[in-house]
């Protein structure tokens, strides 16, 4: 088995017995590089996880994992804060690789990690598909279904599309939409998609519409979120400052409880607490908006 068909797991290959295939090796910051694909998907590294490094006593303890031609496969946190730093030198982890092999390694040591969204694995991934059609007819080959590269079969593509799946964790519909996403979404919603501020579903969604629409889809989803998020917020601050704690908090049925007794006495009040809104805020469950004097008086209910 070959260096160049074997794995990486967790920084190792998988080795043959006394086989040294991990040499460690010293390189020069500035001669270290990204695999082609991180750079041409414009990928980078997060504020925190550089935050998460400078707060170790030796960040650089785990050696970067790298090809022969100096292409980083994992490290890039650690390359950005040397760089950052102004070191000089910096060990490494060699390994015989092409490019094709070390982004697969790359994809498939990221997952499932924050670093690397589902959208941007199924995007990395993609770049392989050519060679992981190629296996898969190579593949039917060896099984005596001899098919030409040029005239591959439809289930030929759509196993070639499985393994893009298998090496980015995803789902083959997954892959089918990203592939959409990219053939056919504007820049800003394909920015929005690889950021993760947009799922899977609703990009493809809006792939399907005009340019403009696709625009004004994301200006308005933009526009709710931060609605939403104010609203949070705002809840967030009026609880606190008004010292609320659990046991002051009152149960649906006694609120309902007590706006049937209310109804017998006092209509008017009643039919002031029905006219109040109930509002459903994301991820932060119900929020029911009341006059003040009426939650001031359900505060006081014994």
């Amino acid at each position: 088995m070959s260096t160049q068909s074997r794995p990486i797991w967790h920084g190792v290959f998988e080795p043959r017995n006394g086989e040294n295939i991990n040499p460690l090796v010293t390189c020069a910051v500035d001669d270290l590089r990204p695999l082609p694909s991180y750079a041409r998907h414009q990928l980078s590294v997060q504020t925190t996880q550089i935050t998460a490094l400078e707060r170790l006593r030796d960040p650089f303890l785990q050696p970067l994992l790298i090809t022969r031609n100096r292409h980083i496969i994992d490290g890039y946190a650690r390359w950005e804060l040397a760089k950052r730093r102004g070191l000089a030198t910096l060990r490494c982890l060699e390994y015989d690789l092409d490019d094709q092999a070390a982004l697969e390694s790359f994809i498939e040591n990221h997952r499932p990690t924050a670093t690397l969204g589902h959208f941007s694995r199924i995007e990395l991934a993609l770049d392989l598909e050519p060679l992981l059609r190629e296996r898969a007819a190579l593949n039917r080959q060896a099984g005596g279904r001899l098919k030409e590269l040029s005239t591959l079969t439809e289930a030929e593509k759509v196993n070639s599309r499985s393994e893009v799946a298998r090496v980015a964790s995803a789902s083959v519909g997954n892959v089918h939409k990203v592939k959409f996403i990219l053939n056919n979404a504007c820049q800003v919603l394909r920015e929005a998609a690889r950021a993760g501020e947009v799922s899977i579903n609703l990009a493809e969604k809006w792939s399907r519409r005009s340019t403009h629409h696709q625009q004004e889809l994301l200006r308005v989803f933009r526009i709710h979120k931060g609605i939403r998020r104010k609203a949070r917020n705002l809840i967030a601050v009026e609880v606190a400052e008004s010292g609320v704690n659990g046991a002051q908090r009152i149960t649906l049925s006694k609120l309902i409880d007590w706006v049937n007794s209310l109804k017998a006495t006092d209509p008017a009040a009643a039919h002031s607490v029905l006219s109040a809104e109930i509002q459903q805020i994301r991820r932060c469950g119900i929020a029911i908006l009341a006059p003040e004097e009426v939650v001031n008086a359900l505060w006081e209910l014994p």
